[in-house]
């Protein structure tokens, strides 16, 4: 299940920018970790559109574009 500030971050991306997300890669400096942290992270040219969000179960789907 979706944590609620994924739930939170996708509904403000279907309420203000028609479910359009940019992705980043993101390296955990120990992905063991908990909570983790970001040892690097860069910019792709890929987006990823809200297509599907259930905020009630959590369950979300994206389609992949750009890349």
């Amino acid at each position: 299940m979706a944590t609620t500030s994924w739930m939170e971050k996708l509904r403000w991306a279907l309420d203000h920018c028609d479910g359009w997300v940019k992705v980043i890669i993101a390296i955990a400096k120990d992905k063991n970790a908990k909570p983790r942290s970001i040892k690097e992270c860069a910019p792709t040219k890929m987006q990823v559109k809200v297509m599907q969000l259930d905020e009630g179960s959590g369950e979300f789907s994206l389609e992949a574009f750009g890349f």
